[in-house]
């Protein structure tokens, strides 16, 4: 079954040559962006661009048809006017082309007849040449270690989270937030219509792709709803798999069949879905970005206890109240905590119940998360830094970064996860650079940096929610 598989999507992940059908000279377009982004990413097979009125582009030979393609074509993505796809999808057939990825819109997702024709044209000729189809209406493939992709900017670091969506928005925003991140992915996939290809073949083939880890998606209606739940309740046990689902609500239903052309389903029946299956259930595409973080940092908070420690009384207020809002809990210091702690932190200006406000004494971080870690009861810590707030009244650049490598220091000697939230208000030039600065230390170090507090929370509490459902399946 496993090879199977994988033999069905080599052709896509890992074609020898690809052809891209309506290359133009005008950079802007989709297919010079295609010929490009594969060129600068060292595509070794055979790039053939199809254009009955170009000569070249990018130093390659254009070619006016797939049938006059000397050589053998695996893979081709069509960015032609609707109109014009079946004709082009019928010299595929000839060509011997195995698997077609359509960009094109102006197909079901239109609500019109002749849209819904034009699809219905493109899957039978599929059918009678086995082709397999992306799309139509999508921004297609992504597979670094292939070194082919249909999405620009594409940076080529391989890493092990497979990801599909029938947005091509929310795959192309992803990619470049997961780069601030230093997220990156085995596969991506954005596939539009599903006139062929569903979410449920691509779950099926990353549940059994070696090089993918983790599964996120972004969907917004199934087609067979019975598969899908099926292999969701076998995978989500062995590979975390997150779900960003669209289309919850009534209004987000219709923008979803207008988008795609997906039957969305109700609420209730996702949420039954995800209770059953163990798939972590994401609201955004910032909370699956940093989800995805927990995940790949392979932090396993013991529990839903956590330590918050910040600079700010209002900060720890609020803190407190998305923390538990998000499912997490935020159990007060133990005395002898306390007592250790006020040895070098004096009382005014300061809290020490937890959420922890240390004020300018933040200076001592890595001593402070040193004596709270040793407190059992908390699954994870989280430290909250405000670079803008530090810098004005705290702290000179010195003692901030100071303070981000007693961060550092400390995660070495801990064994409950660490993570840090930073944020910054923008109002000057000199904190966000040293955010960035010092997010980057962060991550280099292994400590995930989420976005703000709620999104810590959410990651945090979507990880332990998961790891509650494993041990409630093992108990049973």
């Amino acid at each position: 079954m496993r090879e199977e598989v994988l033999k069905r999507f080599k052709p896509i992940f890992y074609p020898k040559s690809i052809a891209v059908v309506g290359a133009l000279r005008d950079p802007n377009s989709f297919g010079a962006r295609a010929i490009k982004t594969v060129i600068d990413l060292g595509y070794p097979g055979k790039l053939y661009p199809i254009n009955p009125k170009v000569d070249g582009i990018l130093g390659l030979k254009v070619y006016p048809s797939v049938t006059q393609v000397p050589g053998p074509i695996e893979f081709a993505t069509i960015c032609v006017p609707a109109h014009a796809v079946p004709k082009i999808m019928e010299e595929c057939v000839e060509k011997g082309v195995k698997a077609v990825h359509i960009y094109s819109a102006g197909f079901s997702e239109t609500g019109t007849q002749e849209g819904r024709k034009l699809e219905e044209d493109v899957v039978e000729i599929a059918k009678k040449g086995d082709i397999r189809v992306i799309g139509p209406n999508c921004e297609g493939i992504y597979c670094p270690e292939s070194k082919v992709s249909t999405f620009s900017g594409s940076s080529g670091d391989v890493g092990s989270v497979g990801f599909f969506s029938q947005s091509g928005g929310h795959a192309m925003n992803l990619l470049i937030q997961a780069r601030v991140l230093e997220i990156c992915f085995s596969k991506v996939v954005s596939y539009g219509n599903a006139c062929d290809l569903d979410g449920a073949d691509f779950l099926e083939y990353f549940a059994e792709d070696p090089k993918s880890n983790i599964i996120a998606m972004y969907i917004e209606g199934v087609k067979d709803g019975r598969r899908f739940f099926d292999l969701l309740k076998n995978i989500a046990r062995k590979k975390p798999t997150l779900i960003f689902k669209g289309g919850v609500s009534k209004a987000g239903a219709r923008a979803a069949e207008s988008h795609t052309g997906a039957l969305a389903g109700s609420s209730a029946i996702w949420d039954a879905v995800f209770k059953q299956t163990g798939a972590v259930k994401v609201s955004s595409r910032d909370e699956l970005a940093n989800t995805l973080l927990v995940f790949l940092h392979q932090l396993r908070p013991s529990n839903r206890k956590v330590a918050f420690i910040n600079a700010g009384g209002g900060n720890s207020v609020f803190a407190a109240d998305t923390l538990e809002q998000a499912g997490l809990e935020v159990p007060t210091l133990l005395p002898n905590t306390i007592k250790e702690l006020r040895q070098f932190i004096p009382i005014p200006g300061t809290s020490l119940k937890n959420p922890l406000d240390l004020h300018r004494y933040i200076i001592h971080i890595d001593r402070v998360i040193r004596i709270v870690a040793k407190d059992s009861r908390f699954g994870a810590i989280i430290v909250a830094l405000y670079p803008d707030f530090m810098l004005t009244y705290t702290a000179e650049v010195k003692d901030f970064r100071d303070i981000t490598r007693g961060i550092i220091r400390a995660k070495k000697s801990l064994d409950i996860p660490l993570t840090a939230t930073i944020r910054t208000e923008r109002v000057g030039l000199t904190g966000e650079i040293e955010r960035l600065k010092a997010q980057d230390r962060l991550i280099k170090a292994g400590i995930p940096v989420f976005s703000s507090i709620l999104m810590a929370a959410k990651a945090i509490a979507n990880a332990v929610g998961y790891q509650e459902f494993l041990e409630k399946s093992l108990n049973k």
